[in-house]
């Protein structure tokens, strides 16, 4: 589970989407209503490919109670992130977090005895708190 709990403010780092073009995650959420910030492993892989198809199978449900957006962040590559978004032909951007800078700000702990990233959902409301953390690691 995440270090971070519901009321704690959210990290605000910018990283950049499939395109390479630079996101600062609070311009998503401030002032904009809930956004939906989701870490995922692996682009590709069995468990993400199931977990990110969730996503955008929800994507309506999420922006019909008030979400104003869903991003989902991993260390995978920007041509990564653009054949795994086009493949699963999803609605939202992925985020690439090389480096580890996004995990590590959200305190999301590694998995399978810190092997690989850790699978944690978040929900960050309209003045950048967490509202709901979300172990998703044992739900897929």
């Amino acid at each position: 589970m995440s270090g971070l709990k519901v009321g704690d403010e959210a990290p605000d780092v910018t990283l950049p989407n499939e395109d390479g073009t630079s996101v600062q995650l609070s311009t998503l959420w401030l002032d904009k209503g809930p956004v939906v910030v989701f870490f995922y492993p692996e682009d590709h892989s069995y468990g993400c490919t199931k977990e990110v198809c969730r996503f955008r199978d929800g994507y309506d449900d999420f922006l019909s109670v008030g979400a104003a957006a869903l991003v989902g962040i991993s260390k995978g590559d920007q041509e990564s992130h653009t054949s795994f978004r086009q493949k699963q032909k999803l609605q939202f951007s992925l985020l690439t977090d090389k480096d580890g800078e996004a995990q590590k700000a959200f305190k999301v702990k590694k998995q399978l005895f810190g092997l690989i990233p850790g699978r944690v959902t978040f929900v960050v409301d309209k003045e950048g708190k967490i509202a709901h953390v979300f172990s998703s690691a044992l739900d897929l």
